[in-house]
């Protein structure tokens, strides 16, 4: 009974996957690559995205960092793909990718950005991504301090609510610190990545 539950979700979440709009902006995500390095005095984000245009002239590709922190307390560079313009706020980092030519339909576009946090303490404990448009592969890898006893809480696809905690896993890390995750077929608007430590900044992020 379990196994079929599982096949009837996987089929509609395939379903929902194919059929959703992806003439929004003109480009989906074929991969999202997140590493996170947190056994340094200065924790460090890296952001790599391989996206996919769904239409002729895409000039412009927006975009949020999949970590909360304030716009003071971290440098951010784009290492390669186009130019970025910052359009978030003082608590939300959200920018816009100008590639060096408009994008035609049917073509890849990569970038990278690289976040510089000032210190540990500025970095709070969850990566939680909520897609706002479909995305294939979301790969995500932690690094702590050599901790054995370390569990992160993972989310694959969870439906967010504001009144109560979303069901994740228990995840423990490896010898070496590290975590390694994967996600697949990721729909807008659910709750995919991980928490180590509890802070109000990570629930209300999940919530919003």
């Amino acid at each position: 009974m379990r196994r079929r539950v599982d096949e009837a979700v996987d089929q509609l979440a395939e379903l929902a996957a194919t059929t959703s709009r992806r003439d929004d902006g003109g480009w989906h995500t074929a991969e999202l690559s997140v590493a996170v390095v947190l056994d340094q005095g200065q924790p460090e984000v890296l952001e790599r995205y391989q996206v996919v245009v769904d239409q002729d002239g895409v000039d412009q590709l927006e975009f949020a960092a999949v970590f909360p922190v304030r716009r003071r307390d971290v440098d951010v560079h784009l290492l390669y793909g186009g130019t970025l313009q910052d359009r978030g706020g003082a608590d939300r980092l959200g920018f816009t990718l100008v590639p060096a030519e408009p994008l035609v339909r049917g073509e890849t576009h990569d970038f990278a950005v690289r976040y510089r946090l000032s210190n540990r303490d500025v970095m709070h404990p969850c990566v939680l991504h909520v897609p706002e448009r479909p995305c294939e592969v979301f790969d995500l890898r932690l690094r702590f301090e050599h901790d054995r006893k370390r569990l992160v809480r993972t989310f694959d696809g969870v439906m967010q609510r504001s009144d109560t905690e979303p069901k994740g896993n228990q995840h423990a890390v490896d010898r070496a610190g590290e975590i390694h995750l994967r996600f697949r077929r990721l729909l807008p608007g659910l709750l995919y990545g991980a928490r180590w430590g509890e802070s109000a900044v990570c629930l209300a992020r999940r919530a919003s």
